[in-house]
């Protein structure tokens, strides 16, 4: 399996339903996707539910309320896939998403990818797309740590980013974080990639409360 497709939630009725099928809908089929229900008192499961029918490709489970980073930890457990790509459950990709990343991969097996993301807030706002590069770049480790200390945006965030699992392995989420808790597991996953390619398309909206 090459992609693992990983989805904490709580309490989204709102967005799921449309951040569910941008996955079932995806151009390349071979995925699974896993998600945990982290005690929604919403009707989140069961649309969840209603979506995916009988679906193979989807695991989906409930537990007691822990948080996002227990969670994120419970995600990652579960998980059979190469590679690690999180979708948060009020957001949706590009039904390329994977497509995309097969195609790069193929061609040069790196440990990451990123990509370029569209964000709004109300259903009235305008999109806002923020492009990461004009052009294909490949970073190093170093130069991603550059980027680190700099402060720059880029590297803080799980969904615009697709990883290897292996270099998740001796990581965890805090459960000490309730917010940017993506933050301090990624500085730590930095700094054992070799390359990340970042790739000129926006494969993900991003729902900015």
């Amino acid at each position: 399996m090459l992609f693992s497709i990983l989805i904490p939630v709580y309490n989204s009725a709102l967005y799921i339903e449309q951040c569910i099928k941008s996955i079932k809908n995806q151009s390349y089929k071979n995925f699974e996707c896993i998600i945990v229900n982290d005690g929604s008192t919403d009707n989140s499961l069961d649309l969840i539910n209603d979506i995916i029918e009988n679906d193979a490709r989807f695991t989906v489970i409930s537990q007691s309320n822990k948080g996002i980073s227990d969670t994120r930890n419970k995600l990652l457990e579960m998980s059979n896939g190469e590679y690690i790509v999180w979708v948060d459950s009020d957001d949706f990709v590009d039904m390329d998403l994977l497509y995309t990343l097969w195609e790069k991969i193929s061609c040069s097996g790196d440990d990451a990818y990123s990509f370029n993301y569209t964000c709004f807030g109300s259903p009235s706002s305008k999109l806002k797309t923020i492009e990461l590069f004009k052009k294909m770049d490949i970073l190093t480790s170093k130069d991603i740590l550059k980027h680190l200390a700099k402060e720059v945006k880029m590297p803080s965030f799980l969904w615009n980013k697709v990883i290897k699992k292996s270099l998740y392995n001796g990581l965890r989420f805090s459960s000490q974080k309730v917010m940017l808790e993506d933050y301090e597991i990624l500085t730590s996953v930095f700094l054992k990639i070799n390359r990340m390619v970042f790739i000129d398309k926006t494969l993900i909206v991003l729902r900015i409360m």
